[in-house]
């Protein structure tokens, strides 16, 4: 809302839920009788000065009841700035990249915002005023670009608070028809959601299978940071010949379906259910012992106990005998078809792969996925990812000998096999710009020309892309294989290596676990200092504290060095 010292009656501000929303909720306010309206001529700006926690939501809608303006940004007109309490004074300013505010009082304790200390100096304390005559207390208020700056309270009584909170250097005592706070039952959003975010970033993998988070509450170990994935060596064999060795089977093809429906919530969950029940050196029967491993919440711990007791699943017997979903999923292999196209071509009749490329109409790269369907779909070998990339290496160098190539994926962590070949590529001192350079006008044309790559399926801009995506085929061969260039500076190396190593189960676990810890991991590097907001939403970048050293990584968060064949979740 911009700046205006007497709101219209009613207005309506438009609500912005979150970056992912679908358009903007539009609530009506309804402003109290003007002799209530305490913030009257009042511009208030939050901290984070968004509405998309509930609970700061209300207090903005309650501020602008009560007369105040809402400032979308920081300027010279804004006399109030409320601050969630899960922030402090120091983050303020680093976000509003101020060194100091001049503030108008400082003498009510209560609401002074986490980290502030008022200068030595200062000595000037407003007297306490009845409430009643706040409007001439606000003729005594310095010039408009000192602000008060106070902090939200996450109690029950928030968004109330916020009324007296905002007049506390005018009053101590409630506004006309607003409740006494004492009164208001303790029940506010933002506890709430406070728990909830910590408890997701404590598990080591917040689980999203249904109702699979209940089960992980009642479960604690003395050291927090020892639940997450990343602290253990992971093979990925243990368990596959042991006691719960068809059970695995079942919920690996499960995963698997769930995988090719592009359903990546319930992938995840059931492959995390998989990594727990690797380690069991027992039978697991029921759904009770199934839920007292650590990573099994109730849904997947019935299907488990199913599965023992008629060595099958429903489910899966249902999703293999349903022929519209065997359509989607042939569909789905089409490198190109997404599920949202197979849907269509599905739902316009199509059957099989002939039927698409006689009748429907389809992009450059749907009809090269379909001519080499099996190419794409089959494994590569080990030793024939390593060919590859042996090609690639030759002619980089030949280029320029400082050049490294380093091959990542499921082949760095030592799988016999890939799904297909990914390079990471740097040079030591060099730009990203000259990278991109060498890599995008010398070498992708060279390897062309060679008849080595094949197809150009995507490619991120040629100003400031850092990825080329398309296909490869070897000398006296005409199996195609989906290749990836990755083009990462020397300063980002490590944390590239770490994070294109995967799995992406290990991966997720590390930045959750970066997240507790109050920083933020990323191909990039590892930062702290991050100021988020509700869901999740980046307010700064942080401070970087190590992108270069893959094993500085691990050490900055105080997790145990696991090579790349330990990291198979």
């Amino acid at each position: 809302m911009p700046p205006s010292s007497a709101p219209p009656a009613s207005s309506a501000i438009p609500m912005i839920k979150n970056k992912k929303g679908k358009g903007k909720q539009v609530v009506e306010i309804k402003l109290v009788p003007e002799d209530q309206r305490i913030f009257q001529g009042l511009h208030f700006y939050f901290f984070p000065n968004s509405d998309t926690h509930p609970g700061r939501r209300q207090r903005i809608i309650k501020a602008i009841e009560y007369g105040a303006s809402w400032q979308d940004k920081f300027n010279d007109t804004v006399t109030h700035i409320i601050v969630d309490r899960d922030y402090d004074f120091e983050q303020l300013l680093k976000y509003l990249k101020l060194k100091e505010l001049p503030l108008v009082d400082t003498s009510t304790i209560e609401f002074r915002v986490k980290g502030y200390e008022p200068p030595a100096s200062s000595a000037t304390i407003a007297q306490p005023i009845p409430s009643q005559a706040s409007e001439v207390s606000l003729q005594l208020k310095p010039v408009k670009r000192k602000a008060v700056v106070l902090s939200s309270q996450v109690t029950s009584e928030a968004s109330l608070n916020l009324v007296s909170s905002s007049a506390a250097s005018l009053s101590n005592s409630p506004a006309p028809g607003v409740p006494d706070p004492q009164q208001v039952p303790n029940k506010d959003e933002d506890e709430l959601d406070t728990a909830i975010r910590q408890a997701k970033e404590s598990h080591p993998l917040a689980s999203d299978d249904e109702d699979d988070v209940e089960g992980h509450k009642r479960r604690k170990t003395n050291n927090w940071q020892d639940k997450f994935q990343c602290m253990h060596k992971h093979t990925g064999k243990s368990g596959d010949q042991g006691p719960n060795a068809h059970t695995l089977v079942v919920l690996q093809e499960l995963a698997d379906h769930y995988d090719q429906i592009r359903d990546q919530w319930r992938c995840k969950s059931y492959r995390q259910a998989i990594s727990a029940l690797r380690k069991q050196t027992i039978k697991i029967s029921t759904k009770e012992a199934a839920m007292r491993v650590y990573g099994i919440g109730s849904s997947i711990a019935e299907k488990i106990e199913e599965i023992v007791r008629t060595t099958h699943l429903r489910k899966l017997d249902f999703a293999k005998l349903d022929e519209r979903q065997q359509i989607l999923n042939r569909f789905m292999k089409i490198y190109g078809v997404g599920l949202h196209a197979a849907e269509n071509f599905a739902s316009a009749g199509y059957k099989t792969i002939d039927d698409l490329l006689q009748k429907a109409e389809l992009t450059d790269n749907q009809r090269i996925g379909i001519d080499h369907y099996d190419d794409f779909n089959s494994r590569v070998p080990r030793a024939e990812v390593e060919k590859h990339a042996g090609i690639v290496k030759k002619a980089l160098k030949g280029l320029d000998k400082n050049y490294i190539v380093n091959t990542m994926g499921s082949y760095r962590r030592g799988a016999q096999d890939s799904g297909d070949i990914d390079l990471l590529i740097t040079k030591p001192g060099a730009s990203i710009d000259e990278i991109r350079t060498t890599v995008m006008d010398r070498l992708v044309p060279l390897l062309t020309k060679h008849k080595f790559l094949v197809a150009a399926l995507a490619q991120t801009s040629q100003a400031d892309g850092t990825k080329w995506h398309g296909a490869s085929c070897l000398p006296d061969s005409s199996t195609w294989r989906r290749i990836d260039l990755l083009l990462v500076p020397e300063e980002e190396l490590g944390a590239a290596l770490l994070y294109f190593t995967g799995n992406d189960i290990f991966n997720r676990s590390m930045r959750l676990l970066a997240s507790k810890k109050g920083m933020r991991l990323n191909q990039r590097g590892l930062y702290k200092d991050v100021l988020r907001d509700y869901g999740r939403e980046k307010l700064s970048e942080g401070t970087l504290v190590e992108g270069k050293d893959e094993r500085k990584i691990f050490e900055a968060l105080d997790v145990p060095w696991r090579p790349p064949e330990h990291r198979i979740c």
